[in-house]
């Protein structure tokens, strides 16, 4: 059971990594440039051959302390839909503290309860190395214990779209990242190759399109103060899935 691809959470949280990726060095915000704020949450369909298969809902919980940083907890929640619930029940959550300056993780956890698959991760982010410990299986009964050397700059499944909506673009910029998956780091390099206009359900919006190596993946976020992320699209083990926002509450 070692090598088994959860099709729930590997999928959304590829969508993410592949798209977007982590920059090889921390961010640094500028005056200009997007910055969190509590409360906003993003609601999104998720979806395979044109059926929805899960709702992914993310948002910016509150101020925090973890792995004695002052940090800002940030969550992802996933679930599948009735009709996809037929197939696979996803009921999954993931959080992340980042550092208000950098947006840099410091703690990570997640816990996936999918039909034949459940697990919880926790991971620390040290000073160059990654401490990773999950218990995995049906019955949670495969511990593993995982230490990475890492440079800085690496961030996880979710903390990785926050340091993407932060960072200036323009067309033609390229970001070479270090993603990690898996427990494993992984190279990829994202390209901004345009803007584009694009219809969505919380109205028109002008956005970057980024590409990316991982996954053969397009992203679209928003040219815009709020840099909302719109869409995407990316290569899974399943198939293309395609990702559109349903809703958009702000923070404050």
């Amino acid at each position: 059971m070692s090598n088994k691809v959860s099709s729930g959470s590997k999928i959304i949280f590829a969508i993410f990594l592949a798209a977007a990726g982590v920059f090889s060095a921390p961010l640094t915000l500028h005056a200009a440039d997007w910055t969190p704020k509590i409360g906003e949450t993003i609601v999104y369909n998720m979806k395979m051959f044109r059926i929805t298969l899960a709702n992914q809902t993310m948002k910016i919980e509150k101020m925090d302390k973890q792995n004695g940083a002052e940090c800002i907890l940030m969550s992802s929640s996933s679930r599948s839909t009735p009709m996809a619930k037929r197939i696979m029940e996803i009921d999954d959550r993931t959080e992340t503290c980042v550092t208000p300056d950098k947006l840099a993780p410091v703690a990570y956890t997640n816990r996936t309860r999918e039909t034949g698959w459940k697990s919880d991760n926790k991971t620390l982010f040290k000073k160059g190395k990654i401490v990773i410990d999950e218990i995995r299986g049906e019955n949670l009964d495969e511990k593993r214990h995982t230490d990475l050397k890492s440079p800085a700059g690496v961030l996880d499944e979710v903390s990785v779209i926050y340091n993407l909506r932060g960072r200036p673009m323009k067309v033609g910029d390229t970001f070479n990242a270090v993603i990690l998956s898996d427990r494993e780091l992984k190279k990829a390099k994202m390209t901004v190759v345009r803007t584009e206009d694009i219809k969505t359900k919380i109205g028109p919006r002008s956005t970057f399109v980024v590409q990316s190596t991982f996954n053969n993946s397009i992203f679209w976020i928003e040219n815009a103060p709020t840099r909302i992320p719109l869409k995407f699209e990316v290569d899974t083990k399943a198939g293309r899935v395609a990702g559109e926002i349903k809703s958009y509450e702000p923070g404050k």
